[in-house]
């Protein structure tokens, strides 16, 4: 029996990643490492580094994304997205697709081990975040390795 790929046909595997592509995955898995989330999500681009965080210790479901701290930190420095890279092992959901189109992103790279271990109750959000980096002509490509990172989804730490 053929297992079924998550999200396929909505991001394509790199045949050969760049070295600057495994650094960007592992500084956005750096990054993820701070968040405070059951589901630790990290972004980078440009100078701008994310990753989930509660905003109200009263109320932590009030929070910001990863891609959309990292997208505040490039625009708090002054530095343009227009045409860039944006590193996040796991795919964005819709709102921060369209903060990623907006921002002008051209590439986001993803990790695929991550990609296929989405939790079921989050696949319909990040479903709408690639189908609207698709319909948006923003290519999304992922690394497909076995990278050591230990993370944690679901209040379960994994190995990717």
């Amino acid at each position: 029996m053929v297992e079924k790929l998550l999200f396929d046909g909505y991001y394509t595997i790199m045949d050969t990643p760049r070295t600057a592509d495994y650094d960007g995955i592992r500084q956005a898995y750096t990054a993820a490492r701070e968040s405070d989330h059951s589901t630790q999500v990290g972004a980078v681009c440009g100078v701008g580094v994310g990753y989930n965080k509660a905003l109200d210790s009263e109320n932590p479901d009030v929070r910001i994304h990863a891609e959309v701290m990292c997208l505040l930190m490039n625009a708090r420095n002054g530095v343009a997205t227009q045409g860039r890279t944006m590193y996040a092992p796991w795919a964005p959901c819709g709102d921060c697709a369209m903060a990623i189109v907006t921002a002008g992103i051209a590439r986001v790279v993803v990790h695929h081990q991550r990609m296929q271990r989405t939790p079921p109750k989050w696949e319909g959000p990040v479903h709408d975040g690639l189908s609207l980096l698709k319909r948006s002509n923003v290519k999304v490509e992922a690394i497909d390795q076995d990278l050591g990172e230990l993370m944690r989804i679901g209040n379960e730490e994994v190995v990717l």
